[in-house]
């Protein structure tokens, strides 16, 4: 991790980075210029041009620490230490720091609930030098804009405490990160085929915070699923899929609205099913390749998402997510894997999606469920994720992974 030094002077930051290159940093600009400087050497942001005092000392008071930004004093109190776990940089201010620990204090404190002493926060921004200090770590990312936090209820707030820290941690989330669990609350997830895949997605996805889902499956709960479909019970034998699980989802967070639909999707009421969905998971078996096919006019005319998986042993593919009109569709994809494995064997297991389906175990469902989660959810808030247009692989046997194409 590089280690950025900040010297705090009159009305302005001068600092230097210890691990080679020297950075200057203009926060009202943001940008870096590399300069080839040598190590220590002392480099000056100006402060002309900026905002004046008055508007600067408002927008910093409503900040805050990011959670997983610690700071501490060296044991020879010779520098004070900044730490973010989540970034690629350190910060050191070295002696006499004076009020760059107070500051920091009480920025602390505000992550921390405890309030702090807004007073005296204020009172440190009226140096133009400390105000000046805010507004670089804010513009590194190391600080929350409290303002944009409102709306949560407290309940979801303690709810969702854990997951809004990790995405407080994360670059790739923006960072009101309230705002990033409330919208979660207004998507909508339908989960096509609610068995091995299709199950376990659905609970994690009402855990994570979704407002709505909508299940859609003619099957009903037998024993032979309990062996990896852990959301269904002996109780549930005979009772459709769609309602046990519906039960199970109420059980794990009320707020999530789900509707079912005992029916089996086909050519006459997929779109009447999905269009008032934002993404689909389809965990069906059958009819695969067609329904895949059908999404992909949904992507095209209405701008719906959705992901595929399929086993073919050893092998589980998740992926490729299908989004964004113009881009890869599941055809051309299905026909580059066709080319791919039609001399092999394996492919004989690849076109017959309803056996296969019935070759896996319940810790392969849940890795698959949970990979399938991270990126449906970082899609619903961004618009992006790692499984766009590609495939995460893994070995039911060796237990390793890797990404490509299918």
């Amino acid at each position: 991790m590089r280690t950025t030094h900040l010297v705090l002077v009159s009305q302005r930051i001068r600092f230097f980075i210890c691990a080679g290159r020297g950075v200057r940093y203009d926060y009202r600009e943001g940008r870096e210029e590399g300069s080839g400087f040598r190590d220590h050497q002392e480099h000056l942001v100006g402060c002309e041009g900026a905002c004046p005092l008055a508007s600067l000392i408002a927008e910093a008071a409503m900040k805050r620490l990011r959670s997983g930004v610690d700071h501490f004093e060296s044991c020879d109190k010779t520098r004070l230490v900044i730490f973010p776990t989540f970034g690629k940089h350190s910060y050191s201010i070295p002696s006499p720091y004076g009020e760059a620990l107070r500051v920091l204090d009480c920025l602390s404190d505000r992550r921390r609930g405890d309030g702090g002493d807004d007073a005296d926060l204020q009172g440190l921004l009226g140096n133009v030098e400390l105000s000046d200090f805010v507004n670089y770590l804010d513009d590194e990312g190391l600080l929350i804009d409290e303002s944009c936090e409102m709306g949560l209820s407290d309940e979801a707030r303690t709810r969702f405490c854990r997951q809004m820290a990790y995405f407080e941690q994360s670059s790739a989330f923006p960072d009101n990160v309230e705002t990033l669990q409330l919208n979660l609350g207004k998507r909508s997830v339908a989960v096509v085929g609610c068995g091995g895949v299709g199950a376990p997605v659905a609970e994690l996805l009402s855990a994570t915070g979704v407002g709505r889902i909508l299940l859609i499956d003619d099957d009903v709960v037998e024993l032979g699923n309990l062996g990896r479909q852990i959301a269904y019970s002996e109780q549930d034998i005979g009772v459709p899929k769609v309602s046990a699980l519906a039960k199970r989802i109420g059980l794990i967070n009320p707020q999530t609205s789900v509707t079912v639909m005992q029916e089996r999707i086909d050519v006459e009421n997929y779109a009447r099913l999905l269009l008032e969905s934002d993404f689909v998971v389809v965990g069906a078996d059958t009819p695969m390749l067609e329904l895949l096919y059908w999404l992909d006019d949904l992507v095209d005319k209405r701008g719906i998402a959705y992901i595929c998986m399929s086993n073919c042993p050893p092998v589980f593919r998740v992926g490729p997510v299908f989004a964004q009109p113009g881009g890869m569709r599941y055809k051309a994809y299905h026909e580059r894997l066709e080319t791919k494995w039609r001399d092999a064997a394996r492919y004989e297991c690849y076109s017959n999606t309803a056996q296969a389906s019935k070759v896996t175990t319940v810790w392969v469902c849940y890795a698959a469920a949970a990979i399938s989660v991270g990126n449906i959810v970082q899609y619903l808030l961004t618009g992006n994720c790692a499984l766009l247009g590609q495939a995460y692989l893994f070995d039911m046997e060796s237990l390793s992974g890797w990404w490509g194409t299918g």
